[in-house]
């Protein structure tokens, strides 16, 4: 069975290195990478699969390179050429080929670009998605609840410091535009004025260390070692989620490098291997109660259960290794929906039939003559 994927390369640059360790990670799995700067530089999917002659393909986010959104990809200059792709509208055709893509960012306000993308244009077999399904649903009512797959967010094992003792009480970090992260953004405007923070890229706060967000920094390379580096220099760390209760991926980075997790995230979507990590609060909390839990926990902090967490982190949810489970899933579901299908048609003479009340009257003609040869 071969496996390919598409994307570009110039997601290496990228401060966050979400997109890039999907793919490196389905790479690990077998996924044979193209796109611009990868390989040739091969962008047309068709050319691609007419030589290759793969079963599963997987195409990168159609939000990251579509040809229609030349502000939100790569200038060709910075990306090494022209990162948009072609040809997908015949991969769309093509029965025998399972259509993987992903719905990285699922707000109900960019639904309409991805609708037409997924419902009229590629149409995938399945769809990834990090985040609890029902949920994802209710906020995007066109999606099909069958073409999702529920993967998860990973973190890269050789950015994972040794989980040792560490003086700094509390980070708070992220992004806090008030639309999409409302508590972080109260809490955060109420930090700025508390004598208990203080804003810093190392070392730590007297309560609560304030990390500066990346801002989604493009050709700097990915920020996450010493984000990873940093977090490890505190106790806890408060991981509020966006305003849908996501759990994001810096609750698995933070346990990862030791820390306790703070977070609004949704009771309803428990992480396997490391919930028990997490603390889970209102929306609604005070920052006072917010303090009083936060120093609670890191007073209790202990060494070999972080180091537990830790582990279970890095084993479960290394980018490789989440790569691997998704490149699994993936290949169950071609044996399942391509491999195994029901044939489409069958061919009587000269003739092919494909329309299924014929087929059914075909096949109500031959189990009688079946029954009549008792």
């Amino acid at each position: 069975m071969k496996a390919i994927q598409f994307g570009f390369d110039y997601f290496r640059t990228y401060a966050s290195d979400t997109a890039w360790i999907l793919h490196k990670g389905l790479e690990a799995a077998g996924f044979e990478l193209f796109g611009m700067g990868f390989g040739d530089d091969e962008t047309d999917i068709e050319a691609v699969c007419k030589r290759e002659k793969p079963d599963i393909v997987f195409v990168h986010s159609w939000d990251t390179w579509r040809p229609e959104a030349a502000g939100k990809r790569p200038a060709p200059a910075d990306a090494g050429g022209d990162v948009a792709l072609s040809g997908y509208r015949w991969l769309a055709e093509q029965p025998g080929i399972l259509r993987v893509t992903q719905y990285a960012d699922p707000r109900p306000e960019r639904s309409a670009e991805h609708e037409e993308w997924q419902n009229e244009v590629f149409r995938p077999h399945v769809i990834l998605c990090r985040y609890h399904l029902d949920n994802i649903c209710e906020l995007n009512p066109w999606l099909r609840r069958d073409a999702l797959l529920r993967i998860w967010h990973s973190v890269t094992a050789d950015y994972c410091p040794p989980v040792r003792d560490r003086k700094g009480i509390a980070i708070f970090a992220g992004c806090s535009l008030p639309a999409f992260y409302p508590v972080r953004h109260r809490l955060a405007a109420e930090l700025a004025a508390s004598p208990l923070a203080e804003e810093r890229r190392e070392g730590h706060g007297p309560v609560y260390t304030i990390r500066p967000h990346h801002k989604w920094a493009r050709g700097t390379g990915p920020d996450v070692p010493a984000y990873m580096a940093h977090l490890a220099e505190h106790r806890v760390a408060v991981m509020t989620g966006a305003r849908w209760h996501w759990a994001l991926k810096k609750h698995w980075e933070a346990t990862a490098a030791g820390c306790i997790v703070v977070t609004t995230a949704a009771d309803a979507d428990p992480l396997p291997w490391i919930d028990d990590n997490l603390v889970r609060i209102p929306d609604d909390i005070a920052l006072d109660d917010l303090t009083d839990i936060v120093q609670g926990l890191a007073a209790s902090w202990d060494i070999e259960k972080q180091r537990h967490f830790a582990r279970e982190a890095v084993k479960h949810f290394d980018y490789r290794v989440e790569g691997c489970r998704i490149g699994a899933q993936l290949r169950a579901i071609w044996r399942e929906r391509i491999a195994d299908a029901e044939p489409a048609g069958v061919t009587v003479g000269d003739s092919r039939i494909t329309d299924p009340d014929a087929l059914r009257a075909l096949r109500a003609q031959i189990d009688a003559a079946l029954d009549g040869q008792e």
